[in-house]
């Protein structure tokens, strides 16, 4: 009788940790959810068609066919990176490495990211410079990914790069990743307020 009750027990717990999860991974997907409708639903967000060539060549033009293609395979210089799953819709995006510019001594990329819509296109949720980029786990507040970057500025000092570690993390209200760390002092790469961090002891609490 006393091990019939400890094994009840026991699939009771086991069924309540299951249904806490499944409600865990429920809040999750709604958040997501509600952050990308928004994006694609905006009348004032531009949606865009992307398009993979050999050798992971990319694309990027406007959904509505109108003007020139911000980035073509033409030109060789544009790359998929990854097709990162940025949140919990189960559709698949992109991270975009983007080769056209020159930044001096730093050792930066210009990264973008794309997320899907329901309807195949893509809304634009971030738009930086950075030496790396590598998932992280999921925001539980907002369903979406956080993404560990690094950024290696050159620094006049020492004469070589810099390393330094961050997390930059979805921002429901503005539909797209916000700066580094949160902090709009690092909104443009390898700034004075950037040199003046410790190298590779940037990281915030997110990215441990």
């Amino acid at each position: 009788m006393v091990r019939k009750a400890l094994v009840t027990a026991a699939l009771r717990n086991l069924l309540l940790a299951m249904a806490i999860a499944a409600c865990s991974l429920s809040v999750q997907s709604s958040h997501a959810a509600r952050g990308m409708s928004a994006a694609c639903a905006d009348d004032g967000v531009e949606k865009f068609a992307i398009e993979e060539h050999e050798d992971n060549r990319v694309s990027v033009c406007r959904a509505d066919g109108v003007g020139d293609c911000l980035y073509t395979q033409a030109y060789g210089k544009t790359f998929v990176d990854s097709r990162l799953h940025l949140n919990t819709d189960k559709r698949r995006d992109y991270v975009i490495k983007d080769f056209t510019g020159a930044y001096g001594l730093n050792d930066v990329v210009h990264f973008m990211l794309f997320a899907q819509c329901r309807d195949g296109k893509y809304v634009q949720v971030a738009d930086d410079f950075f030496t790396s980029l590598k998932a992280g786990a999921i925001d539980a507040s907002t369903g979406w990914l956080n993404l560990h970057v690094t950024r290696d500025c050159y620094s006049e000092k020492i004469g070589d790069t810099q390393a330094r570690s961050y997390t930059i993390s979805f921002d429901p209200k503005h539909s797209e990743y916000g700066p580094p760390n949160a902090n709009p002092a690092l909104t443009h790469y390898c700034s004075d307020a950037e040199l003046a961090l410790p190298a590779s002891a940037a990281s915030s609490p997110l990215s441990k």
